[in-house]
């Protein structure tokens, strides 16, 4: 950091009644530093005034944060080459999970349909049929 020794500010009138605060600003980071920004208040009362500030920033320490994913990159990463290592043992097992997923959905989209009738599932001729049946039943 640089060292300023002397800022000059701009005059004031002199007014024993007059507050004035002189704050130090900074645009380092705080997220990055740890400093405190100090101020001097002071009365307009004399011709000249000095003011020592003590700027000292001290750059904070960066400690990753743990979080779930810093735990299981390690167990993942070693399941990841295992199973590349040993992709010709794993290979039949992925397929025959996929057709089972497979033949899973198939039945499942088979049974949701269980129930609503769509156009094309629609056959006329079943329809007549079995109102002609319930005719000929309510007659007897």
């Amino acid at each position: 950091m640089e060292k300023s020794l002397i800022f000059f500010l701009p005059s004031l009138e002199i007014n024993p009644r007059a507050n004035y605060i002189v704050r130090l600003s900074s645009t380092l980071s705080r997220a990055s530093y740890e400093y405190d920004l100090a101020e001097k208040n002071f009365l307009a009362d004399t011709h000249h005034k000095h003011f020592t500030f003590n700027f000292n920033p001290k750059r904070k320490s960066i400690d990753q944060e743990l979080n779930r994913g810093s735990f299981l990159i390690l167990p993942v990463t070693l399941l990841l080459v295992t199973v590349i290592y040993n992709y010709k043992s794993i290979l039949p097992f992925l397929l025959q999970a996929r057709s089972y997923l497979q033949s899973l959905m198939n039945k499942h989209t088979a049974n949701s349909n269980n129930g609503n009738v769509y156009a094309e599932d629609f056959d006329e001729t079943d329809y007549d049929t079995t109102i002609s049946k319930k005719k000929k039943s309510r007659r007897a």
